[in-house]
């Protein structure tokens, strides 16, 4: 590349989706990330100094140009890659391969007449077989239309949109997913101008608006989509939360795309007031963005400061990306305060500033930030560890096999599982099958086992594991013999040999702690917790029965049941 534009980059000659021991930042030089391929192999960049070139950057391949277009977004078709942007006006797409060898080519007239407006190719995705790249048109009296472009493997078409009513007017394409389900925005209400009404979000098949943070759509409290998980489930972007003075929150709307869906607003990071939401996972579970402490200056100007970029998913909560980065162990050295971008536009935050893809294990992150008090693209690598949230079932016979299904985030390929308790032998999982990102089945042997909670233990292929503590407890099947007997009960001697051997009954006054755990009173000094997830029809104060497996090794005494072995007495 020329000099002053994209910066070298570390070269690292690895398998197609390296890993790496701690957190990783490329600086990909100055210039604007605007997306990654779904698996985060790849990204777009735009660079030059009128931002009006492209490049794409892998860790295998360092960066490689691709041309003077302007580019807006990068997808995966099979083994090859198809970029969208434009030149001179018109917009095209790039076919080629990671290694830069490719060629660009004109896409067609919106409707066979209305050109693309410039510059405003908004996205694209594929299935591999089909491309789908959206944006908007030049209509007709100055209108701007939201358009799509459709190339199925054997035939292309660009056709524009058909706004649901009372949309009219100005409307655009923001996002598309990778069986071409589209989402934008359209002016909602109003009548006879082009600025009337107000921008709200559209999607579906056929399209329709949906709701926003403040309610359903109207022609005031606008809404805009941005992006889209690659799998279509859920859409990104920002919405109203307070009309005087204005103020935004990032949110998302989940499938399916009724008629005014419920947008769901995405918290801010502390001190943060306004936001918007850029990208999503191909799964919809990871989401990134930009947000900032402050919006307007003493005087009520519009005058961003404190520019942050934001992850979220549901585990974690919203996080400072720089804050996770550093954390891991990445060398953040230079990634500081942006004094001036390229178009010479103020910007102050701090290091990274939005975020333009994610990939759908929420490792990889590509977007923009200050290197050296400049504008530059990054692309950078979470050294994030699994975590574990539920198991299920909960429980298991201590008489044979159980395959269950473990449920949590950042599982990968050839992940090992076992089941751990202090004092006794680890119980390896077998037949581990990962699933997704989020979901495994394995099967642990726990025939003749100890009694009680174990740990549920995943560890992925580089060495980072995630804990769910007494994720599964191993208890005595319903054919061992049963014995009826009082809470004060439990502290005699006896019942720590019997407690491996029997099940036992208890009564008593109930308290209910949780959906899955009441207590159990019997006037004594001692009281009894009992595990029976799903547990109903107890009544706080009154009494109860529960049968089951009891463990007294855990911090107080507990009694390992079930919903059906659980009943009132009153």
């Amino acid at each position: 590349m020329a000099r002053h534009t994209l910066a070298a980059v570390l070269l690292v000659v690895v398998g197609a989706a390296p890993a790496f021991g701690a957190a990783q930042i490329w600086d990909l030089g100055e210039g604007i990330s605007v997306g990654a391929t779904p698996d985060g192999q790849v990204t777009c960049v735009r660079y030059g100094a009128n931002l009006n070139k492209t490049a794409i950057w892998t860790v295998q391949y360092g960066t490689r140009e691709l041309g003077k277009y302007t580019p807006a977004g990068i997808a995966r078709k099979g083994s090859q890659l198809v970029v969208a942007g434009h030149m001179d006006g018109a917009a095209h797409r790039w076919d080629g391969n990671p290694q830069g060898a490719g060629t660009w080519s004109a896409l067609p007239l919106a409707d066979g007449l209305y050109t693309w407006k410039p510059h405003r190719v908004q996205a694209i995705a594929s299935d591999g077989t089909s491309v789908w790249i959206v944006g908007l048109s030049a209509y007709t009296g100055g209108a701007e239309h939201g358009c799509v472009y459709t190339d199925n493997g054997s035939t292309s078409s660009c056709a524009n949109i058909v706004i649901p009513a009372p949309g009219h007017d100005h409307s655009e394409l923001c996002a598309v997913s990778e069986d071409g389900q589209v989402a934008g925005q359209a002016q909602y209400g109003g009548s006879g101008t082009l600025t009337s009404g107000g921008r709200q979000v559209i999607t579906g098949s056929p399209l329709r608006f949906l709701g926003n943070l403040l309610g359903g759509a109207t022609a005031a409290n606008e809404a805009r989509a941005l992006a889209m998980s690659g799998d279509g489930c859920r859409i990104v972007g920002w919405s109203y939360i307070n009309l005087n003075p204005l103020y935004i929150q990032q949110c998302y709307w989940d499938a399916p795309f009724t008629a005014n869906r419920t947008a769901h607003a995405i918290p801010f990071l502390p001190g943060h007031v306004w936001g918007d939401a850029t990208a999503v996972s191909r799964t919809g579970i990871y989401i990134g963005g930009a947000s900032w402490k402050v919006i307007y200056n003493s005087q009520g100007q519009l005058a961003p400061e404190g520019q942050a970029a934001f992850i979220w998913d549901a585990a974690h909560g919203t996080r400072n990306l720089k804050d996770v980065l550093a954390a891991e162990g990445a060398d953040l050295t230079g990634w500081s305060r942006l004094s001036d971008d390229l178009r010479g536009t103020s910007e102050h935050g701090d290091g990274f500033f939005d975020i333009t893809g994610i990939s759908e294990d929420g490792r990889w992150i590509t977007g923009t930030g200050a290197k050296s008090g400049v504008r530059h693209a990054y692309v950078a690598y979470l050294n994030e560890a699994p975590s574990v949230s539920a198991v299920s079932p909960a429980t298991a016979p201590g008489t044979a096999a159980v395959q269950v299904t473990i449920s949590g985030l950042c599982f990968r390929d050839g992940a090992a599982v076992k089941l751990s308790r202090a004092g006794q032998p680890d119980i390896p999982g077998t037949s581990v099958t990962v699933s997704s990102l989020s979901s495994l089945t394995c099967v642990f042997d726990v025939t003749g086992k100890a009694v009680g909670q174990w740990d549920v233990v995943v560890t992925n292929p580089d060495g980072q594991s995630g804990t769910l503590s007494k994720g599964l407890a191993v208890v005595l099947p319903v054919s061992a013999p049963s014995f009826g007997t009082a809470v004060r009960s439990v502290v005699d001697p006896i019942m720590a040999d019997a407690s491996g051997r029997y099940r036992f009954r208890f009564w008593g006054r109930a308290t209910v702690i949780d959906p899955n755990t009441i207590r159990l009173d019997d006037g004594s000094a001692n009281r009894l917790k009992v595990l029976a997830p799903g547990h109903t029809g107890i009544a706080a104060g009154g009494y109860a029965c529960a049968v089951g497996t009891l463990c007294l090794t855990a911090e107080e005494p507990i009694l390992l049941s079930s919903s059906v072995q659980v009943c009132p007495l009153n």
